[in-house]
C-alpha cells in the first residue's frame, strides 16, 4: 500500500470510529499508551513467535484494562515500529482510546455512569507497577491523558473536543508505511543502509509467513485494532442507533471523496485500499500529494445516538418539537 492510500485509510476509518464513539454518551475520553521493553520481541524470532507476542501483548493490555479501568468501554491499537525512526527494529506498544464511563441494561432500560477521567499521582504509579509487572520488567511507561467531549477552554488555549478525538484516532490508525515516508521526507540525506532495508521489509514486505502446522498462509501481526466491552461489534447494536450512526458516516465519506494520484487516481474504498497492494516506495512522496483527505471539523460535537436510556441523576425534559416527557443525561443534548 502506497502512503497515500494508507493515509486515506486511516482516515476513513478514524472517521467510522469518532461516530461510533460520538454515538455514546459520555463526558471524558481516556487516552492511554502501554508500552513494552526493546527486547519484547527479538529480531532473532521467527514470525510465527512474532504473532505470538502480538496478541500476547493485547492479552496483556487487557488484563491491565480489567484491573484499573473495568468495564470501560475502549478501542486497543496494536504498533509495532518506532515512530520518530521507524527503519528500525520493532517496538511493540498499545494505543487505547477509552470511554470514561459505565453503560448497563438493554435497550429498553440503559444506565450511563459517567467515571472521572483524571487519575491521582498514587494511582498512576499503582497502574505503572501493575503494568511492569504484567510485561514481567522492574519499571515500565504508561502515558495518559484524558479528553472531555466539547472544546473546553483552558488557561491561554483550547482542549479537548471533536477536533482533539479525530487527530488522536487518525494517530492511531495510521499505517507503517506512512511513517516511513514522513521521516524519507524529513531526513532526505539518510543513507538507506542494509540493515535499514531489512527492517523496512521486516515490518511491510513479509507481512505473511507459511504456517507448518496446517500449510495456510499467516499473517506476521494479528489484527492490530480491537474494540471492546460495550464497543466491541456485538455491543454497538445493542447500545446505539446504527442507522443514524451510518447515515453520518457515509454522509461525511462522500464530502470527502479520497483520491490517490499514485493509484491510478481512483476513488478508493477502505477495502479497495487494502486490495490493491503495491510494491513499497523506499523515496518519499512529494508532500503535496498527502493531505488528500479533506479534515472534516465539527463547531459543535454530534449528539449522542444511543437507543432508549435510564440514567439514575437524569432530569426530565421535552424533546422538541414533541410534548411527550424523556430522560436526558445531563450534557447529553
Amino acid at each position: 500500500m502506497c502512503p497515500i492510500c494508507a493515509k486515506i485509510e486511516a482516515n476513513q476509518k478514524a472517521l467510522e470510529a469518532f461516530h461510533i464513539l460520538y454515538g455514546y454518551d459520555w463526558k471524558h475520553l481516556r487516552f492511554i499508551e502501554l508500552t513494552t521493553p526493546e527486547d519484547f520481541i527479538r529480531d532473532s524470532e521467527d514470525p510465527h513467535h512474532v504473532h505470538a507476542k502480538s496478541n500476547h501483548a493485547f492479552s496483556l493490555a487487557k488484563k491491565y484494562m480489567e484491573k484499573c479501568h473495568p468495564e470501560e468501554p475502549y478501542i486497543a491499537w496494536l504498533h509495532h515500529w518506532h515512530t520518530k525512526n521507524p527503519l528500525s527494529s520493532p517496538y511493540i506498544h498499545i494505543h487505547i482510546v477509552a470511554i470514561a464511563a459505565k453503560y448497563s441494561g438493554d435497550c429498553e432500560s440503559l444506565t450511563t455512569t459517567y467515571l472521572k477521567p483524571k487519575l491521582n499521582k498514587s494511582v498512576l504509579d499503582r497502574n505503572r507497577k501493575l503494568w511492569a509487572k504484567l510485561i514481567n520488567v522492574p519499571v515500565a511507561n504508561i502515558y495518559y491523558a484524558y479528553c472531555p467531549r466539547e472544546e473546553t477552554q483552558g488557561y491561554k488555549k483550547t482542549y479537548g473536543g471533536p477536533a482533539r478525538v479525530m487527530h488522536r484516532l487518525q494517530y492511531c490508525y495510521r499505517r507503517y508505511i506512512h511513517d516511513v515516508n514522513t521521516y524519507l521526507e524529513k531526513n532526505p540525506n539518510e543513507p538507506l543502509t542494509p540493515e535499514r532495508i531489512s527492517w523496512l521489509e521486516w515490518h511491510t514486505q513479509q507481512r505473511f509467513y507459511l504456517n507448518e502446522y496446517n500449510a495456510k498462509t499467516r499473517k506476521r501481526f494479528p489484527k492490530r485494532v480491537r474494540w471492546y466491552g460495550a464497543l466491541a461489534n456485538r455491543n454497538q447494536n445493542r447500545y446505539l442507533r446504527m442507522d443514524i450512526i451510518e447515515e453520518r458516516i457515509e454522509s461525511q465519506l462522500k464530502e470527502q471523496a479520497p483520491r490517490c494520484p499514485i493509484c491510478l487516481s481512483l476513488i478508493l474504498t477502505p477495502k479497495e485500499c487494502i486490495d490493491l497492494q503495491i510494491q513499497v516506495l523506499v523515496v518519499p512522496l512529494d508532500p503535496t500529494l498527502l493531505p488528500v483527505c479533506k479534515l472534516v471539523k465539527w463547531k459543535e460535537p454530534p449528539e449522542p445516538a444511543m437507543r432508549e436510556y435510564l440514567p439514575s441523576y437524569a432530569k426530565e425534559r421535552k424533546p422538541r418539537n414533541t410534548s411527550v416527557p424523556v430522560l436526558y443525561l445531563k450534557g447529553a443534548v
